[in-house]
């Protein structure tokens, strides 16, 4: 029996004690033992201390582990030494403790260390740093490429070619975006910025991602125009060719009728009426040009919204008045479904009432070949907390192609339409900082919806 275990060390403890106790009652306080008794008196008090720090010494031991594990030092072990098999399984379990604790923290930190490259890597600049004082604790390469910069320690430090960029990075509104332009290498680069809050360890972060959109611009901006000429050409060809040809026409007549002057009462009271109409035409035409120029100039020149408290239900009102003639002309339903109470709408509301009625309308007129016709006008928040307006048909429906170019200006499926209506609702809704979108499935249908 080793004397290292720790039950043998408590019984051998506890019998002397009770042996010294033992003896100590036996001397039974006679005046000619008075040193013995002192003597057993101090080594009893030894003994019990001595007890007290062996039997302690499990709980010292259950501390220091406690204290590697609350101070992140997982190098201690714990090896067996002889003091029993209870006390061999928990030194065993300790180790066995702190070897998982060692393998979680080499796992977070090869972790760490993989998003670390991955960040530093990807193509998107991300910026974070401490919002109140400005401090930054991340700028990956991209961020660095993008802003220009080699090191940078606080944003406030920020020297931008653009003297308002530090500060629109500064007080960006959580999960807001804006552009920043500016001018790096001779050349003007548009930046997209996006922005969120994260709280750390009780302290308030910012996070910035930052992306070079200047190609995706210019193509988008290369493809807008390759559209829009497309079908300003289509416009105006439609309007030139019929008045170049008749024009050529009436002066081929009046030419022939001047080399002919013997002719001229005769053919001239024969083609009279040739010449009137296509002078008629080509005012027509000419005037229609003019209009399709006055509608281009209205679809550059949309006014600067005027933002006002907007009652959905009061506006809901006054469209349904408004168009109650028209709807029951064309036997059409319009279901208004009222929107929750409590939401106001900040927005202009004459341009958001050009563009419901601009919606009904149209509508309107999709469904002229078709028997119960109905409308459906509502609002409601999405799960983003974003206000939204829907208005939708049960009309044929607008095919995928279309859809893809319904927002172009002057693009229309209609026969007698401008083009521009759309067009001018999805300007309205960018200014409102909103979007307009269309759904229409297979089967028919379809629903526009305007996102605030």
């Amino acid at each position: 029996m080793s004397f290292k275990n720790f039950r043998v060390q408590v019984v051998l403890r506890v019998l002397a004690l009770g042996c010294t106790l033992w003896l100590f009652l036996y001397l039974d306080f006679q005046a000619r033992f008075t040193g013995t008794l002192i003597f057993l008196s101090v080594l009893l008090l030894l003994q019990i201390i001595f007890l007290i720090r062996y039997l302690e010494k499990s709980n010292q031991q259950l501390n220091k582990f406690l204290d590697s594990i609350h101070y992140d030092d997982f190098t201690e072990t714990y090896s067996p030494r002889g003091e029993g098999e209870v006390f061999d399984k928990l030194h065993l379990k300790f180790n066995q403790v702190l070897q998982k604790f060692r393998e979680i923290r080499a796992e977070k930190e090869a972790d760490a260390h993989y998003y670390r490259t991955l960040v530093h890597h990807v193509g998107t600049g991300i910026i974070s740093y401490h919002k109140k004082n400005g401090q930054i604790h991340l700028l990956n390469t991209a961020a660095k490429r993008l802003l220009g910069v080699n090191q940078l320690h606080n944003l406030h430090d920020l020297n931008l070619s653009d003297a308002k960029a530090t500060e629109t990075l500064l007080h960006l509104p959580h999960g807001e975006k804006t552009l920043l332009k500016l001018e790096q290498g001779g050349q003007m680069v548009q930046l997209s910025v996006n922005a969120i809050e994260i709280r750390l360890r009780g302290e308030e972060y910012r996070l910035l991602s930052v992306q070079n959109i200047q190609q995706e611009l210019e193509e988008k901006e290369m493809e807008a125009w390759q559209n829009l000429i497309k079908i300003l050409t289509h416009e105006i060809m439609n309007s030139v060719t019929p008045i170049s040809s008749l024009a050529a026409s009436v002066s081929e007549e009046l030419t022939d009728h001047r080399q002919h002057p013997d002719q001229n009462h005769q053919i001239r009271k024969e083609d009279l009426g040739d010449i009137e109409l296509a002078m008629q035409t080509i005012q027509r035409r000419s005037e229609g040009l003019v209009k399709f120029v006055h509608d281009f100039r209205n679809l550059t020149q949309v006014p600067t919204p005027q933002l006002n408290y907007i009652h959905l239900a009061n506006l809901f009102n006054r469209l349904a008045l408004l168009l109650k003639t028209e709807l029951e002309a064309n036997r059409i339903l319009l279901q208004v479904e009222a929107p929750p109470p409590g939401i106001i709408l900040v927005a202009d509301e004459n341009l958001v009432e050009q563009v419901l009625i601009n919606l009904i309308k149209n509508a309107v007129q999709a469904m002229q070949d078709q028997q119960n016709k109905q409308i459906n006008l509502l609002a409601y928040q999405n799960e983003k907390g974003r206000l939204v307006l829907e208005v939708t048909d049960n009309g044929p429906g607008i095919n995928k192609q279309a859809q893809d170019k319904i927002f172009i200006p002057f693009y229309t499926t209609k026969k007698t339409g401008s083009g521009i209506g759309l067009s001018l609702s999805k300007q309205i809704m960018r200014l409102h900082n909103g979007t307009i979108s269309v759904h229409s499935p297979e089967n028919g249908g379809c629903t526009f919806r305007l996102q605030f």
